[in-house]
């Protein structure tokens, strides 16, 4: 599936209409979920009460093509344990909770 800001703002939308104006929601957007939560933020601030947002790349990238290409190539580093299990401890991850993560 490819993300684009339509369709970020259709997501956007349908979670606008799930929200009930009484209710309190805190957000959590990590990565690409803290790009989309700033998104949302910035076209809607008013429905969301408290924001946590972790690791957004908020500049643009300078060579998007390399940079997406270097991403599908590292891809498979994610799906391996070993990789998984430095990259967890390298954010502080307690082991408790690498299931979780991995």
């Amino acid at each position: 599936m490819v993300v684009t800001i339509s369709l970020l703002k259709i997501l956007l939308t349908k979670f606008q209409q799930l929200l009930k104006a009484d209710q309190q929601v805190t957000v959590i957007g990590f990565s690409l979920g803290a790009q989309v939560l700033i998104l949302m933020l910035s076209e809607n601030s008013n429905l969301i009460d408290k924001a946590i947002i972790i690791s957004a790349s908020t500049k643009p990238l300078t060579l998007p093509r390399i940079t997406a290409r270097v991403a599908t190539w590292s891809l498979p580093l994610a799906r391996n344990k070993m990789f998984s299990r430095m990259q967890a401890k390298y954010m502080y991850l307690n082991d408790r909770y690498f299931n979780d993560y991995y």
